[in-house]
């Protein structure tokens, strides 16, 4: 744990990354060498979207921070601290809500007079309990209820790798790493091809063998990002029987531009 970056002291997303930033700076390591780390422990980190986290003023993903924070040299107990004020942040950005819609005198919100009910703020009530908007006074039991959550067994496991093998001593050529998410049935694709195997057709070969593993594994869907400069990549992907969903715009940053990235899911009928 670095005692001077706790990341609890921070108030707001903006202080958040800029303890992230200065993560890094006490690590002493550049954004190629968390790369190298992350892959150590079979974790994605491209420099790519470090840079682009933080040279941003929002929250980054939890996956993102738990992978940076062990690729700078954290431990489990200091993963769990980021993660906890990140999810502390997040919570709090969320504005109490109004309770009939009106403010009190001199223009501030009006105050709650209780739990948030059918007829005030579009609440419901399920044997009495209130079904309302979180506020900033939810923080800790919402999260206290997350860590009770989250610390429940994995049915579906943290996921798997294919591998493209040249065989003998060579280094792998390139992987498919599936995140699965067993609730909902799904999994994240995550695709890297070795430069000197690249326009060979390993990426299709490693794309085709995931999806079918997904398949083998019961999941419903597969899903993931493409830059939409990489024109290869997508069809590929399209080839594999990927299909476009949606755009991410300005959601990496490439020698200092902001590039845009298609979103695109597979079915598995």
């Amino acid at each position: 744990m670095v005692s001077d970056l706790d990341p609890a002291g921070a108030r707001c997303s903006a202080e958040y990354v800029l303890c992230l930033r200065r993560r890094r700076e006490a690590a002493g390591l550049t954004y190629r060498q968390l790369a190298r780390r992350a892959r150590a422990t079979r974790e994605s980190l491209p420099p790519s979207t470090v840079a682009t986290m933080l040279h941003r003023n929002t929250l980054p993903s939890r996956d993102l921070v738990a992978a940076y924070i062990r690729a700078c040299g954290g431990d489990d107990g200091e993963v769990a601290t980021w993660l906890d004020a990140r999810s502390r942040l997040a919570m709090a950005a969320v504005p109490a809500p109004f309770v009939d819609g009106s403010r009190a005198a001199g223009g501030a919100p009006a105050r709650s007079r209780g739990p948030v009910r059918e007829a005030d703020a579009g609440g419901s009530t399920v044997d009495g309990t209130a079904v309302r908007p979180a506020t900033g006074g939810d923080v800790t039991r919402l999260l206290a209820l997350r860590r009770r959550l989250e610390a429940q067994p994995d049915p579906g496991g943290p996921g798997f790798h294919v591998v493209a093998d040249p065989g003998g001593d060579e280094p792998l050529a390139g992987y498919a790493r599936v995140e699965v998410d067993p609730h909902w049935l799904t999994g994240r694709l995550v695709l890297g091809v070795d430069a000197r195997w690249r326009g060979r057709g390993i990426g299709t070969r490693l794309a085709r063998a995931a999806v079918d593993e997904c398949r083998r594994r019961g999941l419903r869907r597969v899903e993931l990002t493409a830059a939409t400069h990489h024109q290869a990549a997508v069809r590929l992907l399209l080839a594999c029987g990927f299909q476009i969903e949606g755009l991410r715009r300005a959601s990496l940053v490439v020698d200092g531009r902001d590039v845009d990235e298609y979103y695109l899911g597979l079915l598995l009928a």
